[in-house]
Order: structure tokens, then C-alpha cells, then sequence
């Protein structure tokens, strides 16, 4: 098999598996078969995504007939493989030479290598079939983890999504607003997951801290975007700067901290997740029914929250969120190259913006960091979070393939000795790389450079 079909054939089956390519141990000829291995790591992968009433349906990998009816669409999906790719919408990655983390990420949603081994023997043994009970069985994905013993917030009014025929795909943004209902003390918060109702349109979300509940004013009697208590219009953000507490992507699994971990929530602060819907038009595929022009859904997509009593909190997590500053620094945090402006680029050049911050407390105290979360906007192109003093840093985490839409933390295993660990008073170091077509610099509000890092204090 040469290597152009190759490369052709692990596109056609992985087009939503991220592959990375390392070299993978052979695997038995006989066992790489679609039935033996393969239909189980494309159920694992990208049937999740790709299968009826989800958001890729119009691309299914529910079959072994599907994986040989995609070959005309599927090459340009698979690109820089070592950095992964956009499918399935995993934000992480390495970059050979300027910053490859030494701890791997206990979420990674990549292709690992062995499963790279068995589609690669499989492609070569000329896509086998098998004759086990998968062989023609349609494929049903998995259901995410439901998040036990959490708070559920829906969206009760609900929020309808539309588009035309003319129109074909449209974008919407609405910002749902999350009450917990407690005006004094603290409350911990140990897990939170995003249960997308028109799983077809949900696209991703962003929770947000609203400390100062300043997210209220975008519904108030005089606001423009009023659409009632619970929700309002913010394609262009926010409306306010709050801490960045979590991202969710597609079936993505409850994002949770450590265990015996929780993160402190001031008692009147509110929490806010930015929804982002993407709508198809989608004709009638038989064609025996007329489609309308106009097609809507609504939308109650759920917020779970999982509130812990402060006795059973062992540990008291921070998510530190820094960046974002057009200042120069200030006590070893702000911008390192003020005022922060992301000036015209070529194709092929970068502009780049560095924000720092200093770990909270002494050097002897040492934090495991058990997620790193990147805040970019659409002109975004790569970022890397590293430790310590320029020239002596250590890698983090990577973002090689930024894109707006999968905003999402990578996490790492606090209980074994694979989590990085970073001390007081060490630097973090937030570099962003932008690649901006627009012809004029870009400011903050247009551009952001931020990042969320989950720090566990470690005992002595």
C-alpha cells in the first residue's frame, strides 16, 4: 500500500480521531479487523459526534458502510496529525521543540498508539470486515457520565434556534445566567458538566465566575438584550471580564476536581455559561417530504453543578485566571509587552502577545495543576503556558491548533506523581500566537489572551 492511500485510508476511517504519530508496536494481522477492533475505537472516537441527532449526523461513522462511503470528503480533515487535529475537538497537544509537556493529559481524547497500530494493520490488510457481531451492527455512542450528586440549572424558557434555507448554517451565543441562591458565606464546587439538550446545534459552552454579578445588567428592564431572568444575547462575549471556570464540548465528560477538592465560590456570586449553538439546514434526505424554509428547535440545555458542605472539603482548589491585560506588569503580573495589540499578519507570520503571573505564596509551597484552560478569540492561531523564568521554563501544556469554538480545559492526574508541580512564587508564562487577516490591529475585546490554571496545594 503506498503511502499516499495510506494516509487516504486512515483519513476515511479516523476522520474524527486525532492520531498521533508516534511508532506504533504492529498488531496481529488477524485480530485488525472492522468487527475485532476497529468499529469499537470509531464507536469510542467519533460515533459520539458522528450518529443521529448529534451534531456531525451529517457525516456518520455509525457503519462499516458509512467509513466506505466518505472517502471523497475525508483527506483535508486530518492535518498536522502530530498536533492534532480538529476532530474530535481536543484543544491539546505538544509542539516538537518550543513546548512539549512532560506530564501526559489524563483527558487526552486522541488516538493512542496502539489503536494508531491496529487501524494502520487494518488499512493494510485491505479494510477487513470480520465476521463478528459488529460487523453489521449500527454503532450507538456512548452517553457521557451523568455528574452524581450535582445541582441541575436548566435553560426553563428555553431559546429557539432557527435558520433558513437561504442561510444554510447560522451561529448564535447566549449567555445563561446560574443562580446558586446564597447571598452571604462561601460554597464549594467540585464538578460541572453541561447537558446539551438540541445536541444537533450545541456546539460548546464556557462557564464563567461572575464575581460582582455584573452579568445581571444585560437583563435588566432597560437592556436592550432583554430575553428575561435567565439568559441573554452575547455573540460578541460576555459583556463582563469574570474567571474562567471550565469549557464543555460536545459528550464531553463532567469536568471535576480533584478528589476530596473543591473550588471556593463567594456566596452572591453568579455563574454564567456562554452557549454556542451552530444550526444546519437540513432537508428531508428522501426527499419524499417537503422541507420548510424556515427550521427551529428549542433549546433547554442543563447546567449541573456539584455543591460540596465545606466539612467535606479536604483541600480548597484554585482556578487562577490571569491575562488578558493591556498594562505593563505590575508586582510580576500583567503583560509583557504593553499595551496589548495584535497588529496585521501574513498567512504565514505571527503576531504574539505574553502575559504573566506569579503562583500564590512561598517557595515552599508546592501546587499540583490539575487543568489548564486557553481564552483566545477567532484570530487566535497557538498558545503555550509554561513555568518559571524566560530560559529556564517548563513546559505545561500546548495549544497547537487553536480554535475559538473548542474551548476546553486539558487536565492532568493528581493522584499519582504524573500532574506537573509548580511552587509559590514561580512565574507562569501565557504565551498567544495570533495570525490576524483583518488589515488593522486588533485590541482587547476584539483579541484576548487568558488562561484558567486548576492549582491543588500539595501537603508538606
Amino acid at each position: 500500500m503506498t503511502k499516499s492511500i495510506r494516509l487516504l485510508m486512515v483519513t476515511l476511517v479516523c476522520t474524527a480521531c486525532t492520531i498521533r504519530l508516534e511508532s506504533p508496536a504492529p498488531m496481529a494481522p488477524q485480530d485488525a479487523t472492522w468487527s475485532n477492533r476497529i468499529a469499537e475505537i470509531v464507536r469510542r472516537r467519533c460515533v459520539p459526534c458522528h450518529s443521529s441527532g448529534h451534531f456531525a449526523a451529517v457525516q456518520p461513522l455509525e457503519t462499516y458502510a458509512h467509513a466506505l462511503l466518505h472517502t471523497e470528503h475525508l483527506p483535508s480533515r486530518l492535518t498536522e496529525p502530530e498536533f492534532g487535529t480538529r476532530m474530535p475537538p481536543y484543544p491539546g497537544g505538544e509542539l516538537p521543540g518550543r513546548c512539549e509537556p512532560a506530564a501526559p493529559y489524563s483527558n487526552d481524547l486522541r488516538l493512542s498508539n496502539d489503536e494508531l497500530a491496529a487501524v494502520l494493520t487494518w488499512l493494510d490488510n485491505g479494510l477487513p470486515m470480520g465476521d463478528g457481531p459488529a460487523a453489521m451492527e449500527t454503532l450507538a455512542p456512548a452517553a457521557p457520565t451523568t455528574l452524581r450528586g450535582a445541582t441541575e440549572y436548566p435553560l426553563t424558557e428555553g431559546y429557539v434556534i432557527s435558520v433558513d434555507a437561504e442561510t444554510a448554517h447560522k451561529d448564535d451565543w447566549i449567555c445563561l445566567i446560574v443562580d446558586p441562591g446564597q447571598r452571604d458565606g462561601r460554597r464549594f464546587l467540585s464538578g460541572m458538566q453541561v447537558d446539551a439538550d438540541r445536541k444537533q446545534a450545541f456546539r460548546g459552552a464556557v462557564l464563567w465566575l461572575d464575581r460582582d454579578r455584573a452579568s445581571l445588567r444585560f437583563v435588566a428592564p432597560s437592556s436592550p438584550r432583554v430575553h428575561g431572568a435567565s439568559w441573554y444575547d452575547c455573540d460578541t462575549g460576555f459583556g463582563f471580564t469574570g474567571d474562567i471556570l471550565g469549557g464543555f464540548l460536545p459528550e464531553q465528560e463532567p469536568f471535576v476536581t480533584p478528589p476530596g477538592s473543591a473550588i471556593e465560590v463567594p456566596g452572591d456570586a453568579l455563574l454564567v455559561l456562554r452557549i454556542h449553538y451552530h444550526a444546519h439546514y437540513e432537508p428531508d434526505p428522501s426527499g419524499e417530504a417537503v422541507t420548510p424554509s424556515l427550521q427551529e428547535w428549542q433549546d433547554h440545555t442543563t447546567v449541573r453543578l456539584r455543591w460540596e458542605e465545606e466539612a467535606s472539603v479536604q483541600t480548597v482548589a484554585t482556578v487562577l485566571t490571569f491575562g488578558g491585560e493591556s498594562a505593563a506588569v505590575v508586582e510580576g503580573t500583567g503583560s509583557l509587552t504593553p499595551p496589548f495589540a495584535v497588529p496585521p499578519t501574513s498567512s504565514e507570520d505571527v503576531a504574539r502577545e505574553t502575559m504573566v503571573t506569579v503562583v500564590p505564596g512561598s517557595s515552599t509551597d508546592a501546587y499540583a495543576v490539575f487543568a489548564v484552560q486557553v481564552e483566545m478569540m477567532s484570530a487566535g492561531h497557538l498558545a503555550t503556558l509554561s513555568a518559571g523564568s524566560a530560559g529556564e521554563a517548563s513546559c505545561l501544556a500546548a495549544f497547537p491548533k487553536w480554535n475559538p469554538t473548542w474551548q476546553a480545559p486539558v487536565t492532568f492526574d493528581t493522584a499519582g506523581a504524573s500532574a506537573p508541580v509548580v511552587y509559590g512564587g514561580q512565574t507562569l508564562r501565557l504565551d498567544c500566537d495570533y495570525r490576524n487577516p483583518t488589515g488593522r490591529t486588533l485590541v482587547l475585546g476584539e483579541e484576548s489572551c487568558r488562561a484558567m490554571v486548576g492549582l491543588l496545594p500539595l501537603g508538606p
